[in-house]
Parts: structure tokens; sequence; C-alpha cells
């Protein structure tokens, strides 16, 4: 993939917008619940918060990454395929 920002940009927000949310950014509902989640953790063994806190930077790089790879730099696909290339109906 790549480069489908220019063919499908309803999805390219769309997907932008939910990698922000599973990243815990804020406003966004995934700030709020892992927030919960982190403090909760923190409470019960500090231990728990740190490995939550590494899985919550993990999912926000590959989504990030997946993002980018699909959206962002050059189209990979050949040249027949990018003529077939169009938002969902």
């Amino acid at each position: 993939m790549g480069n489908l920002k220019k063919y499908l940009p309803v999805t390219h927000i769309t997907f932008l917008i939910a990698c922000l949310a599973i990243a815990g950014i804020p406003p966004f509902s995934g700030f709020f619940s892992k927030d919960e989640i982190l403090a909760a953790a923190f409470v019960h063994n500090p231990i728990y918060y740190f490995i939550g806190v590494g899985g919550a930077l993990m999912t926000a790089f590959y989504m990030f990454r997946l993002y980018a790879l699909t959206f962002l730099g050059n189209f990979r696909g050949t040249h027949e395929q990018e003529h077939h290339l169009h938002e969902s109906p």
C-alpha cells in the first residue's frame, strides 16, 4: 500500500481518528479508558502500571506505523491496481 491518502480521503481521516483514539490521545475515549485502567493498576501494584504503560506505548507505535505505511509515502502497488482505488460507496 502507501499513498492512499490521495485516493481515500474519507478513509484516511477516519483511520487517523481511530489511531488517535486507540493510542489514548485526549479527548478521545481511549484516553479516558486507559487513564482509568492505568490508575487502578497503579493502586493495585505499580509494576502492573508500568507494564500497562509499555503496552499502551507499543499499541500507539504500531498503530501509527500502520497509518504511515498505508496512507503516507509512495504507492507500492502496480499501475493497474492504482487505477482501481476508490472510496467505498
